[in-house]
């Protein structure tokens, strides 16, 4: 039951970035790879204890703002498309893995502090959860909990009629909690407090 609850949430935080944490990194010590577009990596294993990277919200240069992208520039673009396809004001990144974000054509000889705003959510091994989801968005979660355990086939608790109620509670919060993390409302990762999360509590 508890990994269905953080099924849940992972999924909660996936699609509305409420959960998001700053960082700043300085890049002047990195190397960058010709053969990968000029691409750094950056390792952020230490950076996001208990949590995994969702995407990147926005980041800022040596004092620059860019639009982040996402996009894997060396599988998805070949070397002559890559011209026509960038774009000014544009910076593109790409997980290399859970704890490598890579961004591309940089130059660590010239560039040096970077800043980034990152949405994450909950490792698949967390207990604790941030204490936000649960004074703003419990509701929701209590919603999409409900809704996957009634809509599961064949169980003694199956209730397909209470499953489509919870799931169009789950969706309205969904839509509620996206607006709310894209007016900034979220509080800063230092305010946020981690909570255990079972059925119990």
């Amino acid at each position: 039951m508890d990994r269905e609850i953080l099924s849940v949430i992972q999924e909660f935080c996936e699609k509305t970035h409420v959960i998001a944490k700053h960082i700043d990194v300085d890049i002047s010590g990195l190397t960058a790879t010709a053969e990968t577009l000029d691409s750094i990596d950056i390792d952020l294993s230490t950076s996001f204890d208990g949590y995994h990277m969702v995407t990147v919200l926005s980041l800022m240069l040596d004092g620059i703002a860019y639009e982040p992208e996402y996009m894997d520039l060396v599988g998805d673009v070949s070397d002559t498309s890559w011209d026509a396809i960038k774009k000014d004001g544009v910076m593109y990144f790409y997980f290399a893995d859970s704890d490598t974000l890579r961004i591309f054509e940089r130059d660590p000889d010239t560039e040096t502090y970077l800043f980034m705003k990152i949405a994450v959510k909950p490792a698949n091994d967390a207990t604790t959860v941030d204490d936000l989801l649960y004074k703003d968005f419990l509701d929701t979660i209590v919603a999409g909990v409900k809704y996957r355990i009634m809509a599961m086939p064949g169980k003694e608790w199956t209730n397909l009629t209470a499953a489509d109620v919870n799931y169009r509670l789950w969706r309205r919060g969904l839509s509620r909690a996206k607006i709310v993390a894209e007016k900034g409302r979220t509080r800063r990762s230092q305010e946020v407090n981690p909570r255990q999360f079972c059925i119990e509590c």
